[in-house]
């Protein structure tokens, strides 16, 4: 089982920067540039007003230098959008440029299908731009201003998302629009995965079952915009655990991305990964059932089995390989030893109701 793989490609997905596609023709920039007519000068940077809206989103990162920025991240949708106001040098084209430039970088393509709703809200259409990776669909919107840009990427969202997210934008730098009640977003607590694990308990515990392992860091601990996980691989790969920091993405959110990966088929393979249900063993050491996800393995003769326990805070995931002979009863009764080995390191008690 490729673990290191999923995990690092399941990490990654979290941010917007560096993803890749097929190659993407190089088209002329100041061509483009020059076809565009910047006009609409009455949208404005309000630092405060921008914050009252998207108040129910986490603010990730603020500047207040040459050019005011803000970003904001909602965590149960997975959009990140950054407002950004021009510096002293800057200007509407060289924002088209750059946003262009960055979107060639990461290897997005133009779409060239405009957007109607956007066009209603700011009498112009967005720079919009997709990216497919054979898991995830990223999509960017680019609106640029006289006074400001406004940018936002969406994962594997639904049109209605990037209608709402535009409403929002609106609200957010039109200072005719009358600004809605909303309940900020409550101080966010983070934890490392230290706080959560005792990762030498774990690990001395897999030792011990196993005799070895091998462990995989995935991810930046100090990062607030994509997971942190610890994966340790034994019995020459055919089991592993991984202990994932959600780092307060949704639950929703962070089973959406995992499924996504489980049952994506890589060219030339045509075994399906198939969700069997929850499987309640989970719940006697973290109060809350397992979901299990079954595959054949090569040559038919073995069978993978995943079980993600998903919390608030953490992610929990087993991978087993078995023999499709091997009975059943024994592999329930390795499988809750993994759980049992899991549960003695587990430092943060919650309630997962």
């Amino acid at each position: 089982m490729k673990l290191k793989k999923f995990l690092i490609i399941f990490s990654l997905s979290f941010s917007i920067l560096g993803c890749n596609n097929s190659k993407m023709n190089i088209l002329n920039y100041q061509n483009l540039v020059e076809t565009k007519n910047i006009h609409n000068n009455k949208f404005i940077f309000d630092s405060a007003r921008i914050k009252k809206v998207f108040c129910e989103w986490e603010l990730i990162e603020e500047g207040i230098k040459d050019n005011n920025y803000l970003r904001f991240y909602n965590k149960k949708k997975d959009i990140i959008i950054d407002f950004v106001k021009y510096g002293k040098k800057d200007t509407p084209k060289k924002a088209f440029y750059n946003l262009y430039k960055s979107a060639l970088k990461n290897e997005y393509r133009k779409s060239y299908i405009d957007n109607l709703e956007a066009e209603k809200l700011f009498s112009q259409f967005p720079e919009e731009y997709y990216l497919n990776d054979g898991i995830d669909i990223f999509k960017r919107e680019d609106l640029i201003f006289s006074n400001l840009y406004v940018s936002f990427t969406i994962t594997n969202g639904e049109n209605k998302d990037i209608t709402d997210t535009f409403k929002l934008i609106k609200e957010a730098i039109d200072p005719n629009e009358s600004i809605k009640q909303r309940k900020p977003l409550e101080n966010l607590t983070y934890y490392k995965l230290e706080n959560i694990f005792d990762i030498d308990i774990l690990e001395s515990e897999i030792k011990k079952y196993s005799g070895n392992y091998t462990k995989f860091t995935v991810g930046d601990k100090n990062t607030k915009v994509s997971t942190f996980a610890y994966d340790y691989s034994f019995y020459n790969h055919r089991k592993s655990i991984s202990i994932i920091n959600n780092n307060n993405f949704s639950k929703e959110l962070i089973h959406k991305k995992i499924d996504r990966r489980l049952r994506h088929i890589p060219s030339g393979n045509n075994r399906k990964t198939i969700y069997k249900g929850e499987d309640k063993k989970s719940i006697k050491y973290f109060g809350i059932p397992s979901k299990k996800y079954e595959k054949r393995g090569d040559g038919y003769r073995t069978f993978y089995t995943t079980y993600l326990i998903i919390t608030d805070i953490y992610t929990i995931k087993i991978d087993m390989e078995e023999s499709i002979f091997k009975n059943e009863k024994d592999i329930d009764k390795e499988y809750e030893e993994l759980l049992k080995i899991v549960n003695k390191s587990l430092k943060l008690k919650q309630n997962n109701n």
